[in-house]
C-alpha cells in the first residue's frame, strides 16, 4: 500500500489517501465528528510506517495518530497545547506534531513544532516528552541515528543535540559557536563512517563523531538557489546522496566525492619578538628567522613571541597549527588557527619551538619548521660566581657544625633526663594496657554467650514442624560446648500440660539426638522430678551412681529411644554423673556432668534455657498460625462452594420466571381452544333439534358457526405447537455452539414471555409493549440460549421497574416498555427502555457487579446483570452499557458483533 496526504503548498490537506497498487483503487479517510477512531486532522505533517506495519500519521493541530491496516482504525494520542513554557507528563508536548523517526531498537521518535523531543513508550502505549524550555531542544527537524546508535536531533533555532537514546534527555549541543554554518539545522545524513551531514542554508557541515571535529562546506556559486524559496523544502536519502528538493528543483550532493587534498602545507617561522616582561613599555625587538636556526637573548629580554604561517591556499582559513617549545613544554599544544604563540620569563637555558601545521582536510606537514634561542644567564649564575658561592657556603657550613657540635652535647644530658621520665611513663601506660586487656577479653567473653544465645534463637525460631525438634539437643551440645560448659551429656525436657506427658529430646555422647519418648505426669522417676520443680520454676540437682543410669538406659531401649545399650553408656564414669536440671517456661534444659557446676556456669546455662525459651515459644506461636491459616482456607472454600450456589440459584430463578411466561403463553391458545370447544357443543346440540325439526336453513347457519368455530380451534392449537416447538427448539441449543440466529425473533419472544411471567404472578398488572426491529437485520452467530438469558434478564427488570412504578404513581402512570434493534459499524444494537423508576447515578458502576441488588431482600441474588454482563462481553465479545435517570426510566443497550 501506499500512503500520502493531498497536501499542496499551503499545507491544506483533505486527509490520507491508500493507493493499492494492486486494485489500482485509492480509498481516501477523513476526520468523522464524534468519531474518535477516525482521522484526528485533515492536515497531515508526516506519515511513517514502524517495523509493526502500524502507521503513525504526525497533524497540524491534533498531534500524533495511529492507523492499522487491518482494522482501519485510528487511534488518537493525547496532547498538551504548548506556549514554549508546558512540561506535560505522559502525552505529546505540542498538537503541531513534525518527524517521526523510529531507530534500530524499535523506539518511535516525535518531533513537534512548540514543544521538543518525544519518545514512544510501547508497553504502556504513551508518548512522553523530555522537553525543558531552557536547555534548547525544541522545534525538531531531523532526527537520525548514526552507526554506533547514538541519536543526533536537529532544531530550527538552537544548533545540533546528541541526545541518550534511551530517555531522550541532551547530552551535548552544538551551535555556530563550535563551528556549525548555522543554527538552523534542516536535515542530518548518516553514513557507514564515522563521519555525520548536518545540512542548513548557506550549506553542509562534516562532524566527526569521535572527536567531533567539524568541517563545513558552504554552497558556491548559485547551487542553492530556489530550493527555499516557496517556503517548503524537504530532504531525503538516495543511496550514499543527500538529495534536497523545494519549489521546483533538486540538488544532490555526494558526501563521498569529497576528496582531500593530500598536498601538506608549507610551514615557516615569520619572526620572532622579544622583549623584557619587566619593562614598563610594550615595545619589543622583531628579528626575521627566515634563513636563521638560533638567537642568543640576554636574561632580562625572555618575553617571546613566534609568528608563524602555513603556506596552503585552497582554504587558508581552515588551516590547523600545533606547536611545541622543547625545554619547556612537555607535549605539543594544539593551536587551532591562531599562527603565533608566546612564552614569558623563560629561565637562562637553551630552547627549541618547533611548528607543525595540516591543511583544511587534515594533511599534516610533520617536519614543519623549527628555531633555536639561548638565553644567557645574569652575572650572579655565571661559573665564577657560582665558585664564589661554595666557598661561602662551605664557611657557613664549618661554622654551622661546630655551632651545632655544642649544642648537641647540652642537648644529650637534657634527653638523658627525658628519657628516664619516660621510662617510668611507659611501665605505668603497659600496666594500663594489661588491665584494660582483661576487660576486654572478659567483655569478648560475653559477646561470645550473646552470639550463642542468639544462634539458640534463630536456629528454634526457624523450626516448622515436629521433625524440625529433632535438632534441639545437636543445637543446645554445639552451644554448651561454645560457652564452655563442662559436660558430657545435655537434653531438653518439653511439659505439655495439655497432654500430661513431658516430651523428652536426649542427646548421644557425641551430640547427636535420641530419638524423642514421651514420659507420662504419673510415672515414676525422674519425670515427677522434673514436673515437680517445673512448676515452683527452680533449679535441682540430681546425682546417679553408674547402676542408676544403666537402669535408666534400659528403660531408654525399650522405649526404642536408644538402639544399643553400650553406645549410650560410652564415657559414662564409674562414679556417676551430677544431673542439673534448669526450668524456662516450657520445661527444664539438662546438663549433665562428672562434676557438679560452677555458680558462673550454672549462670551461663540459665541464661542458655531462657533464649531456648523465647525461641520456642516462637515456634508454638507459629503453629497457632498455621492452625488458623488452615481454617481460614477452609472458610475460604466454604464461601466459594456457597457462591456456586448462588450463581445456580440465579439460574433456576431465571428458568422459573422463564417457565411460568411460557405457561402462561400457552395458557391462552388453550382456553380459546377449550372455550370454544364448549361453544361448538352447545351448536352440535342445537343442531340436532333443528334437524329434528327439519329446519334446513337453521341447520346450514349452524353447521357455518361450527366451521368457523373449529377454524379458530385449530388456530389457537397451531398457536400453542408453535411455542411447544419453538421451546424444543430452544432446548436443543443448549449445546454452546454459536449459531446464525434471528435476533428480531428472539427479542420478541422473550419480551412477550417476561411480560406473561410478571403477569402470572399479579394479574393486576398491564403495560404497553413496543417494537422498533429493523426489518433488514442480519442474523447473528450467537448461543441462542445465552443471549435468550440476557434479553429475558433485561425484559424482567424492565417489568418490574415500571411494576414498582406504577405501583407507587397510580393509575395516570402509563407503564411503557421498547425494544429496539438495529446494526451499526458491523454490530448489532439491542436497546431495552423502560420508563420506570430508574437507576441512581451513585451505583450506576454496581450494578453489573456479582450479589450487587436494588431489589428488597428474597427478590433478587444480585447475580442477573453480572451474568448478563459476562454471556455478552466474555461470551461473545460484545458490550453492555446503560444509560439511566432517576425517576425518570433505564435504556440498556447490548452491542454484538456481526462476525
Amino acid at each position: 500500500m501506499v500512503y500520502y496526504n493531498s497536501a499542496d503548498s499551503s499545507n491544506a490537506g483533505d486527509g490520507l489517501r491508500v493507493y493499492d497498487p494492486k486494485t489500482g483503487k485509492t480509498e481516501t479517510y477523513k476526520p468523522i465528528a464524534k468519531d474518535s477512531t477516525s482521522l484526528s486532522n485533515k492536515q497531515i505533517n508526516f506519515i511513517m510506517e514502524d517495523h509493526t506495519g502500524i502507521i503513525w500519521i504526525s497533524t497540524g493541530g491534533s498531534g500524533i495518530c495511529a492507523f492499522n491496516p487491518q482494522t482501519k482504525k485510528f487511534k488518537r494520542y493525547p496532547f498538551v497545547v504548548n506556549d514554549f513554557t508546558i512540561t506535560p507528563h505522559n502525552m505529546l508536548d505540542d498538537q503541531w506534531a513534525g518527524l517521526i523517526y523510529e531507530d534500530r531498537s524499535g523506539t518511535l521518535w516525535v518531533g513537534t513544532s512548540f514543544g521538543g523531543l518525544n519518545h514512544y513508550d510501547r508497553e504502556k502505549d504513551i508518548f512522553i516528552s523530555s522537553y525543558k524550555p531552557y536547555e534548547g531542544l525544541n522545534s525538531i527537524n531531523s532526527i537520525k541515528q548514526d552507526n554506533k546508535g547514538r541519536l543526533w536531533v536537529g532544531t530550527f533555532f538552537n544548533g545540533l543535540f546528541l541526545v541518550d537514546s534511551h530517555t531522550g534527555k541532551p547530552i551535548k549541543r552544538f551551535t555556530e559557536k563550535d563551528g556549525l554554518l548555522g543554527d538552523e539545522v534542516l536535515y542530518i545524513h548518516t553514513d557507514k563512517t564515522e563521519f555525520i551531514w548536518v545540512v542548513s542554508t548557506r550549506g553542509f557541515t562534516r562532524i566527526n563523531t569521535r572527536d567531533y571535529s567539524m568541517k563545513t562546506y558552504k554552497a558556491a556559486g548559485n547551487s542553492w538557489e530556489g530550493i527555499f524559496d516557496e517556503g517548503y523544502f524537504g530532504f531525503w536519502d538516495i543511496d550514499k546522496n543527500i538529495a534536497c528538493w523545494g519549489g521546483d528543483n533538486i540538488v544532490l550532493f555526494d558526501p563521498n566525492a569529497i576528496t582531500k587534498d593530500a598536498n601538506p602545507p608549507l610551514v615557516r617561522i615569520e619572526n620572532m619578538a622579544y622583549s623584557n616582561p619587566r619593562s614598563a613599555t610594550d615595545s619589543s625587538a622583531i628579528i626575521e628567522t627566515y634563513g636563521k636556526k638560533e638567537k642568543e637573548l640576554p636574561w632580562n629580554e625572555n618575553k617571546i613571541t613566534f609568528n608563524f604561517v602555513a603556506l596552503h591556499y585552497v582554504d587558508p582559513a581552515e588551516n590547523r597549527y600545533t606547536y611545541r617549545l622543547e625545554g619547556y613544554d612537555n607535549h605539543w599544544i594544539q593551536g587551532g588557527a591562531q599562527h603565533s604563540a608566546t612564552y614569558t620569563n623563560l629561565s637562562p637555558g637553551t630552547y627549541t619551538f618547533r611548528v607543525k601545521a595540516a591543511n583544511s582536510d587534515g594533511v599534516w606537514n610533520n617536519k614543519g619548521d623549527s628555531f633555536t634561542m639561548i638565553i644567557t644567564p645574569p652575572w650572579w649564575l655565571t661559573w665564577w660566581a657560582w665558585i664564589l658561592w661554595i666557598v661561602l657556603f662551605v664557611s657557613a657550613v664549618y661554622a654551622f657544625i661546630a655551632y651545632r657540635s655544642r649544642k648537641l652535647l647540652q642537648d644529650k644530658r637534657v634527653l638523658e633526663e627525658i628519657v628516664q621520665i619516660r621510662t617510668a611513663e611507659i611501665v605505668e601506660q603497659k600496666e594500663e594496657i594489661m588491665q584494660q586487656k582483661e576487660e576486654i577479653e572478659a567483655q569478648a567473653d560475653q559477646v561470645a554467650k550473646q552470639a550463642s544465645v542468639d544462634r539458640v534463637r534463630a536456629e528454634i525460631a526457624s523450626m516448622r514442624t515436629t521433625n524440625d525438634l529433632e535438632r534441639i539437643t545437636p543445637l543446645i551440645w554445639t552451644e554448651l560446648t561454645v560457652l564452655g560448659v563442662p559436660f558430657i551429656r545435655c537434653g531438653v525436657f518439653i511439659v505439655d500440660e495439655q497432654e500430661e506427658q513431658i516430651h523428652t529430646y536426649l542427646s548421644t555422647p557425641d551430640g547427636k539426638a535420641l530419638a524423642a519418648y514421651p514420659i507420662p505426669f504419673n510415672a515414676e522417676g525422674l519425670g515427677q522430678k522434673v514436673l515437680l520443680n517445673w512448676r515452683k520454676k527452680q533449679r535441682f540437682t540430681d546425682h546417679w551412681d553408674e547402676a542408676q543410669f544403666i537402669e535408666y538406659t534400659k528403660n531408654l531401649v525399650a522405649q526404642g529411644a536408644v538402639e544399643s545399650q553400650e553406645k549410650y553408656l560410652t564415657a559414662v564414669p564409674t562414679a556417676g554423673l551430677d544431673l542439673h536440671f534448669f526450668p524456662f517456661s516450657q520445661g527444664m534444659l539438662y546438663v549433665g556432668n562428672i562434676y557438679p557446676l560452677a555458680d558462673e556456669e550454672k549462670t551461663m546455662v540459665q541464661l542458655l534455657a531462657d533464649a531456648f525459651s523465647n525461641a520456642y515459644a516462637r515456634y508454638e506461636d507459629f503453629n497457632k498460625l498455621e492452625a488458623a491459616k488452615e481454617q481460614v482456607d477452609k472458610t475460604l472454600t466454604d464461601l466459594k462452594a456457597a457462591q456456586t450456589q448462588l450463581i445456580q440459584t440465579e439460574k433456576m430463578a431465571s428458568l422459573g420466571e422463564l417457565t411460568a411466561g411460557i405457561a402462561h403463553e400457552i395458557q391462552n391458545p388453550l382456553n380459546f381452544v377449550n372455550n370454544f370447544s364448549e361453544v361448538n357443543k352447545d351448536l352440535l346440540n342445537e343442531m340436532k333439534e333443528e334437524i329434528d325439526k327439519g329446519n334446513l336453513d337453521e341447520v346450514k347457519s349452524i353447521a357455518n358457526d361450527v366451521i368457523a368455530n373449529e377454524e379458530k380451534i385449530s388456530h389457537h392449537g397451531k398457536r400453542a405447537d408453535s411455542i411447544v416447538k419453538g421451546m424444543l427448539q430452544h432446548s436443543k441449543s443448549i449445546s454452546g455452539v454459536k449459531e446464525a440466529t434471528n435476533i428480531n425473533g428472539l427479542a420478541d419472544e422473550y419480551m412477550r414471555l417476561a411480560y406473561h411471567g410478571l403477569r402470572a404472578k399479579d394479574k393486576s398488572f398491564n403495560a404497553e409493549m413496543h417494537t422498533h426491529f429493523d426489518p433488514d437485520l442480519p442474523k447473528v452467530k450467537v448461543i441462542a440460549q445465552d443471549i435468550g438469558r440476557v434479553m429475558l434478564n433485561l425484559f424482567n427488570n424492565a417489568f418490574y421497574a415500571v411494576h414498582q412504578k406504577q405501583k407507587k404513581s397510580g393509575s395516570a402512570y402509563k407503564p411503557e416498555v421498547i425494544v429496539s434493534t438495529y446494526s451499526e459499524n458491523g454490530n448489532i444494537i439491542i436497546k431495552v427502555k423502560d420508563n420506570g423508576t430508574g437507576i441512581p447515578d451513585a451505583i450506576q458502576e454496581k450494578i453489573m457487579q456479582p450479589f450487587f441488588t436494588t431489589k428488597p431482600t428474597g427478590e433478587g441474588t444480585g447475580l442477573g446483570l453480572s451474568l448478563t454482563y459476562d454471556m455478552v462481553v466474555k461470551g461473545h465479545a460484545g458490550s453492555i452499557n446503560v444509560d439511566s435517570k432517576e425517576g425518570e426510566g433505564s435504556e440498556f443497550i447490548i452491542r454484538l458483533p456481526v462476525s
